[in-house]
C-alpha cells in the first residue's frame, strides 16, 4: 500500500465531498444512468431461480397470498414442465416457491402500476407472462440501480467525489452487478441493497440506536433473503455490537424481524426451518470437488473465477495494508465477510448454475467497493492506469454477457457427468469467449415479444 495513504483516526472517513445536495444529484444521476445501462438489452438474463419471484408479486397484491397457486401455470414457464424443480408441492395441497421469499416480497410495491394495468383488461394467461417478463427485468434493474446510488452515497463518506464515482461505475459496470444482479430477480439485487444498507448504517461516525437498528435491519435482510449471506451479515453486525455495546440489543432486534418472520413462514410452509431451501441440499447440490478447489475456482477459475471477470477488485486487499492499523474495523469486518462467504460457499457446487461469471461472490460486491475506494484514492498514476486498464477489461466481458450470454457456455463447463470439475478449468469454455462466438447472437426484442418466458435448459 502505498505510504502516502490518508491517516485516519476512525472506521469512518468523511473528506469533502462538496454539499449533501451535490451528492444526492450525483447519486441519482449514477443510478438513472445505471438503470438505462441495464435496460439496454432488452431481456432477462435469468434461469428457473428467478421464475417464483417473477410471479409471487402478482399472486400476492392479486390474490393475498405467497403461495404460487394463483401463477402456478404460467411460473411453470409451460404446462409441460409440472416438476419445474423451482416450485415445490406441499403437505398442504399448496405450491411455493423453492427459494426465500423475501426479494418477492420487497420488490412487490414496483408491482403495483402493473397489477392495475391487468385489471384494467380481459385476464389472459399470455397477457400476465409478458408483463410478468417485463416486470421482472424492471424490478430486477430498479433494484440494481438504487443499490449504485447508495454505493455512491456510502464510499462518498469516505473517500473525494471522484474516486467515489469511478469506484462505484467500476462495480456498477465491471462486476456481475450488470449481468446478474440487474438482469433478473435472483436474490443477488437484494443482496447487494442490504449489503450496503449495512455498511451504510455501520459506518455512521456516532452510531444512534436507529443507526444499529437499521443495521441489524439490513443483516437480517441478508441472511432471511439469501442463507448464505448470514456470513457476509456477521462480521458487520458484529463489529457495530464490539463497537457500541449498549446498543448490541438494536442490531440484534432489527437483525430477528426479518428472519424471524421467514423462519415462520418456512415452519408455515415447508415444515422445516430451511423451507425450500432444504430441497438445494436434498438434491446434491453441495461440491463434489475439495474446498481448496471450491475456493480457487470462484477466485480464479477461467470460468467461473472472481479475479478472472472483475480483475480489478485484486487490488481491494490493499486496503488492510493501511496505516496505522487502529481504527479500521470495518476494513477489518468486510474482509472478514468476504472470507467467510468464499469458504462457506466452497461446499456448495462453485460453479452457480445457469448463470454468467461468478455469481455466487455478488452479494460481497460491496464490500470490495469499501476495501477498493481508499487503494484508488492514494494510488499512484502507474497504479490508477493499471485499473484503468483491468476496469475496461472487466466492462467488456460484462458487456458481451448482457448482449450474447444464451447459456451455451454453462452446457461446456457443466461437462459430462463423470468429468468432474475439469471443464470448469478449462481456458476453451471461457463464457465470454464462448457466448461471443455463438452461432447468432441474441435477439433481444424477440425475448419480449415473442417469448415472454425464459426457458431454463436442462
Amino acid at each position: 500500500m502505498p505510504a502516502d495513504l490518508p491517516r485516519r483516526s476512525s472506521d469512518v472517513e468523511s473528506p469533502p465531498t462538496g454539499p449533501g445536495g451535490t451528492r444526492r444529484r450525483t447519486a441519482l444521476v449514477l443510478g438513472l444512468l445505471a438503470f438505462l445501462v441495464y435496460n439496454a438489452n432488452l431481456r432477462v438474463i435469468g434461469s428457473g431461480d428467478s421464475i417464483p419471484a417473477r410471479f409471487l408479486p402478482f399472486a400476492l397484491l392479486q390474490h393475498g397470498t405467497l403461495y404460487l397457486d394463483p401463477v402456478l401455470d404460467q411460473a411453470r414457464v409451460d404446462r409441460e414442465l409440472p416438476g419445474a424443480y423451482w416450485i415445490r408441492p406441499l403437505a398442504n395441497g399448496h405450491f411455493a416457491s423453492q427459494y426465500p421469499v423475501v426479494t418477492p416480497l420487497l420488490v412487490a410495491p414496483l408491482y403495483l402500476p402493473a397489477v392495475g394495468w391487468l385489471a384494467l383488461h380481459e385476464p389472459s394467461d399470455l397477457r400476465l407472462a409478458r408483463v410478468a417478463y417485463v416486470m421482472e427485468k424492471l424490478a430486477a434493474s430498479a433494484v440494481a440501480a438504487l443499490g449504485v446510488a447508495w454505493l455512491y452515497l456510502l464510499l462518498a463518506r469516505r473517500v473525494s467525489r471522484p474516486t467515489s464515482i469511478a469506484v462505484t461505475l467500476a462495480i456498477a459496470f465491471g462486476t456481475t452487478t450488470w449481468v446478474t444482479s440487474s438482469q433478473a430477480l435472483w436474490q443477488h439485487g437484494i443482496g447487494e441493497l442490504a449489503m450496503v444498507g449495512a455498511l451504510w448504517f455501520a459506518s455512521t461516525r456516532d452510531p444512534s440506536t436507529i443507526d444499529a437498528l437499521g443495521c441489524g435491519l439490513m443483516c437480517g435482510i441478508l441472511a432471511a433473503n439469501r442463507p448464505p449471506d448470514a456470513l457476509l451479515a456477521l462480521p458487520i453486525g458484529l463489529l457495530l455490537m464490539l463497537r457500541r455495546p449498549r446498543q448490541a440489543w438494536a442490531v440484534g432486534l432489527g437483525g430477528l424481524g426479518p428472519v424471524l418472520a421467514v423462519l415462520g413462514y418456512n415452519l408455515a410452509a415447508f415444515q422445516r426451518i430451511a423451507g425450500g431451501y432444504a430441497a438445494v441440499l436434498d438434491a446434491g447440490f453441495m461440491s463434489r470437488s475439495g474446498r481448496l478447489e471450491g475456493i480457487a475456482g470462484m477466485l480464479f477459475s477461467p470460468t467461473k473465477g472472481l479475479f478472472v471477470f472483475s480483475p480489478f477488485l485484486l487490488a481491494a486487499p490493499l486496503a488492510l495494508r493501511r496505516r496505522p492499523p487502529e481504527g479500521r474495523g470495518l476494513d477489518l469486518a468486510c474482509a472478514g465477510a468476504i472470507a467467510l462467504l468464499v469458504v462457506g460457499q466452497s461446499s456448495a457446487d462453485w460453479r452457480g448454475g445457469m448463470s454468467y461469471g461468478p455469481r455466487f461472490l455478488t452479494d460481497a460486491l460491496p464490500c470490495f467497493a469499501w476495501l477498493l475506494a481508499p487503494v484508488v484514492e492514494a494510488a499512484g498514476p502507474a497504479l490508477r492506469r493499471t485499473l484503468l486498464v483491468l476496469v475496461a477489461i472487466a466492462v467488456l466481458f460484462q458487456a458481451i454477457g448482457a448482449v450474447y450470454y444464451a447459456g451455451l457456455s454453462d452446457l461446456r463447463i457443466a461437462g459430462p457427468p463423470t468429468a468432474g470439475y475439469r471443464a470448469a478449468w478449462d481456458p476453451a469454455n471461457f463464457p465470454p469467449w464462448v457466448e461471443l462466438h455463438q452461432p447468432r447472437p441474441v435477439l433481444p426484442i424477440l425475448g419480449i415479444l415473442r417469448r415472454p418466458s425464459f426457458r431454463p435448459r436442462f
